[in-house]
């Protein structure tokens, strides 16, 4: 069961109206692309999702703080028995690593994918479980 549907960023939908109305700067362009990949790949994800058997609840764009953090978790899946945290990544081409970092094909530096998912182990490793009842 889907507890919360999967929305547009009021930043995605502000770039959108932008691109249509003047010329962004290629900074610009490449944070709006950068945007549209993501939410693509995620809706990719939703897709997937539909058919998943048995009793869960899906939430989705979850934006959470803990310690003066924030952190997105794109989907959660709660099955009786456990939770899944989903983090969407939607790249395409050919990526590196170096010891520094990663790269895209031409050499240009790329966020670490996996800084949110080293986040969010730690914060979620920090979290003392609650049961309620």
């Amino acid at each position: 069961m889907l507890i919360r549907p999967r929305e547009i960023s009021a930043e995605l939908a502000i770039l959108r109206i932008l691109n249509r109305k003047m010329n962004l700067t290629e900074k610009e362009k490449l944070h709006y692309f950068i945007l549209e990949k993501g939410y693509e790949g995620e809706l990719k994800f939703d897709s997937l999702t539909k058919n998943l058997q048995g009793e869960h609840l899906i939430t989705n764009d979850l934006l959470l703080n803990h310690n003066y953090s924030s952190f997105q978790i794109d989907s959660l899946i709660h099955f009786q028995k456990s939770i899944y945290l989903i983090d969407v990544k939607n790249f395409e081409g050919d990526y590196f690593f170096k010891p520094d970092g990663f790269y895209s094909a031409n050499d240009k530096p790329i966020k670490d994918p996996l800084a949110q998912l080293k986040k969010m182990r730690i914060i979620t490793q920090s979290i003392k479980p609650t049961v309620w009842i």
